[in-house]
């Protein structure tokens, strides 16, 4: 058993790039639904200046505060049921749970480290292989997973297939101090 990274076909954006883009995202869907609506609701679209705060936490409070304003103006108003809008809000409402979210365009990508200093963005990609390297079985998970967090799909898939494995290998990483 092992596993590699797939590093994600998206730019990781930091939490501050993610609410303004979520708010411009959630501006144009409400558009597309209500024009009108998306006129009164522009100004809670754009980014709160970076020079007016001192720090990257109080830009992080207040950008996260605009984005909380969208989101209740908008569920005040008739165009929160279209299908567009609640699509982008609930997106929107995972970056501000901080559900570690980096990318719009691929929500459940995580940063990963393959090494302790090689940092990538993206997946997981777990495979068990017999002794000739032939794979038996694979799962995926988030780059930030463990590399034993995919080990019982593995072995899972494999007893599924009729395989009854004898003994496991796997590198330091796939054990519970690793």
């Amino acid at each position: 058993m092992d596993s590699s990274p797939v590093v994600a076909h998206a730019a990781a954006r930091t939490r501050v790039q993610l609410l303004r883009e979520g708010r411009q995202r959630l501006l144009q869907a409400v558009r597309q639904a209500a024009p009108p609506v998306a006129k009164e609701l522009e100004a809670l679209a754009e980014p709160v200046p970076d020079a007016t705060y001192e720090d990257q936490d109080q830009l992080l409070q207040a950008e996260q505060e605009r984005t909380e304003a969208l989101l209740a103006a908008i569920t005040s108003r008739q165009a929160a049921k279209a299908p567009a809008v609640r699509r982008v809000r609930k997106q929107v409402e995972r970056v501000l749970k901080d559900e570690r979210v980096a990318s719009y365009a691929d929500p459940e990508a995580r940063w990963g480290h393959q090494r302790r200093e090689k940092p990538f963005f993206g997946y997981k990609m777990h495979l068990a292989t017999d002794e000739t390297g032939f794979v038996l079985a694979a799962t995926v998970t988030a780059g930030n997973a463990s590399d034993l967090e995919g080990a019982p799909a593995l072995v899972e898939q494999a007893r599924v297939q009729g395989l009854r494995p004898r003994r496991l290998v796997a590198d330091r990483r796939m054990t519970p101090r690793g």
